[in-house]
Order: C-alpha cells, then structure tokens, then sequence
C-alpha cells in the first residue's frame, strides 16, 4: 500500500506540528522567513507574468487568470520542497496537537504569532531585494 488512509495523514500532519513546536528558536525563524519569501517570489513571478499580458488579455481575459493561477503555486512548490514554514499550514497543523491536548494554547499561539511576523519579515525582504531601484515595476520592464 503506497498512501495514506485519512486517519495516517492526519496523525502524520500531527506529528510533523508537534515537531516544529519544538524546533529551536533560530531554525523557526530561518524556515518561517524563507517561507515568506518563497512565497513572495511565487507572488511576485505571477504578477510579472500575467501583468506583462496585456494583448493577450484583452483578446482572453481568461488566459491571463490560468497563467495566473498557474504560476503562483511555484511559491508553494518552493516551500514543500524546502520545508519552510507558513503561517497558513501551521494554522491548520496545529490544530491537531491543540485539540488532543499535546500542545497548550498559548505555545500554539506564539508559533502563530511568531510565524506569522516572521513570514511578513521574509515577503517584505523579498519585495524590497527585487523592486526597490530596479525598475521591475516600471510601465514597460
């Protein structure tokens, strides 16, 4: 057998957020930044991309939408592949251990808080590095 049945996923989405809670400080810190600016450069790759489409779109506005749609996961692939850390997965994994009580309330909401601010720190590094002076947003880039 080569998956898992519902209950072994949600007992592995468990373990893997009792592991995080106990990662050290810096390791969560450097996994939730990089998460926030794989992120953003799945953001950013879709904005430049179907931004740039303009004759395109206005001929199949539906085109620009599915490249859109397309590229913005490259971000996501980014942060599985590295298993970096996102405040939106932590949401949902968090969950688990809180609900059986392997976790407190208020260690769940420091990670969240933590990974949250510390995403926020990665996107924003990311928009500066690849918009501030090059003119990557100008009309024509």
């Amino acid at each position: 057998m080569n998956y898992y049945s519902p209950a072994e996923a949600a007992e592995a989405f468990r373990i893997t957020a009792v592991n995080k809670s106990k990662l050290p400080f810096l390791h969560f810190a450097i996994a939730a930044i990089l998460g926030g600016a794989f992120i953003a450069l799945g953001g950013l790759l879709t904005v430049m991309v179907a931004g740039g489409m303009p004759e395109p779109g206005s001929v199949n506005p539906g085109i620009v939408k599915f490249v859109a749609g397309a590229l913005f996961p490259v971000g996501l692939i980014m942060v599985s592949v590295t298993g970096a850390d996102l405040f939106t997965s932590d949401c949902a994994g968090l969950t688990f251990p809180l609900l059986k009580k392997e976790l407190s309330a208020g260690k769940v909401a420091k990670i969240l808080l933590l990974s949250y601010l510390f995403n926020f720190a990665g996107t924003q590094f990311i928009a500066f590095v690849l918009s501030a002076n090059v003119g990557l947003f100008d009309k024509e880039p």
